[in-house]
């Protein structure tokens, strides 16, 4: 081979491993998927088998195999205490300025001791003389004790113990009496914030595992010397009939998608899962299977932070999509959303997340027929301009992800 055949062989050896440019990604080489069509053909030899429960198999092939598949991923959480390490670990300890609080008030060994007695105290002190060192001390506190009671596996001390700093911590953000001391810039402010979000997060969760969280729902919660009582609203675009259940959003991380979208502020991002309804309803078929949809859960307290008060709550369902602020009076405050893991979430469909769907459809047009069509990813709007988004030929739905998500 002379000189200009070599260079001729380069670049022609060049151009056909470079990725081209755009959504769609060429099937040049074994990619895992190209494994998965391989296996297909030759179970089938002879007569190639081309229907949705071949490529749902060929597809769990797939993703098992590819690194480029679309979805989540669990969030690893600490796991419960066994017998041994009950015995080694301590408690966590709360922050320098909480323990001054403690020694401040003689309540440093009592805590030691007996940390609900510590913080029933607390509340005592802080009815007679309300102070934002205080209410920080006692949503902190109640805060650690609950997670040190979930670390324990006791589930009703944890929920005790979150939904008293619940309770504490939206009084340090919104209570009347406190705004001429509230800052801002104090660091207590963005820790209050988080002890807020955790708190209602870890409620949520035992609320969705007991099928509690339903729009329309009264669920009472016991705190350490009161009771909370949500009532659910739901004001998304989403009917409450419409929601077969919800998930976590930090129960979960996104893989395959190059942003997340975001917004910082109060409250608790939710997976909603679409029920499926009537086959016959004229809509229904424009709806994908298990479509889900970003929400944002939300606290409206009463006002009853006194011990032994009832506190009546209203346990809000935004839509990120239509609303990413609340207002409480005169104070507009920002909503914690994400938008992204929710459309991840249904893409863990195999079918979905890789180009099997696609193959089988380029190799047989017929195996289209059962899903083919156009699909709404939230509820009409008459007032909103449809945008519809046509995939090329060997592509799908999932080319368009990347832009939808931006």
């Amino acid at each position: 081979m002379n000189r200009d055949q070599k260079h001729c062989h380069r670049e022609n050896t060049l151009l056909w491993r470079k990725k081209p440019s755009g959504c769609f990604r060429a099937p040049l080489g074994l990619r895992p998927w190209f494994v998965g069509i391989l296996f297909l053909v030759i179970q089938n030899v002879g007569c190639l088998s081309l229907n949705i429960d071949s490529a749902r198999k060929v597809a769990h092939v797939v993703s098992f195999t590819s690194s480029n598949t679309v979805g989540t991923r669990t969030v690893k959480r600490k796991t419960k205490l066994g017998p041994l390490k009950r015995l080694i670990e301590k408690p966590p300890a709360p922050s320098e300025r909480t323990q001054q609080t403690l020694r401040q008030y003689v309540l440093d060994k009592k805590y030691a001791s007996d940390p609900d007695e510590a913080i029933r105290k607390l509340r005592e002190y802080s009815a007679l003389k309300q102070s934002l060192e205080m209410v920080h001390a006692i949503a902190e506190l109640a805060f650690l004790e609950g997670d040190w009671a979930m670390r324990l596996g006791r589930a009703d001390r944890a929920s005790t113990m979150y939904a008293t700093a619940l309770v504490s911590s939206h009084q340090f953000l919104f209570d009347a009496n406190l705004d001429v001391d509230r800052n801002a810039y104090d660091p207590q402010f963005r820790s209050i914030s988080d002890i807020y979000n955790r708190s209602l997060e870890h409620l949520l969760r035992r609320m969705i595992k007991k099928d509690e969280l339903a729009p329309g729902n009264l669920v009472s919660i016991e705190a350490l010397d009161q009771t909370l009582q949500f009532q659910i609203v739901n004001q998304s675009r989403w009917q409450y009939e419409e929601i077969e259940r919800f998930e976590i959003t930090n129960d979960y991380t996104t893989q395959g998608l190059k942003n997340v979208y975001k917004t910082y502020g109060l409250g608790v991002p939710l997976i909603g899962i679409r029920k499926s309804q009537d086959a016959a309803a004229r809509m229904e078929g424009h709806y994908p299977p298990d479509l889900t949809m970003a929400f944002t859960a939300f606290l409206e307290c009463g006002g009853k932070y006194e011990a032994g008060e009832n506190a009546k709550m209203s346990l809000v369902l935004f839509d990120p999509l239509r609303q990413n602020t609340v207002q409480l009076g005169e104070r507009v405050v920002p909503l914690e959303s994400d938008i992204t893991t929710p459309m991840a979430f249904q893409m863990n469909d195999p079918l979905l997340s890789t180009n099997v769907m696609a193959t089988f459809a380029l190799l047989n047009a017929d195996f289209a027929k059962e899903f083919q069509g156009i699909y709404m990813l939230e509820p009409y709007d008459p007032n909103k301009i449809p945008v519809v988004m046509v995939h090329g030929l060997w592509s799908s739905p999932v080319t368009w992800l990347q832009m939808f998500n931006d």
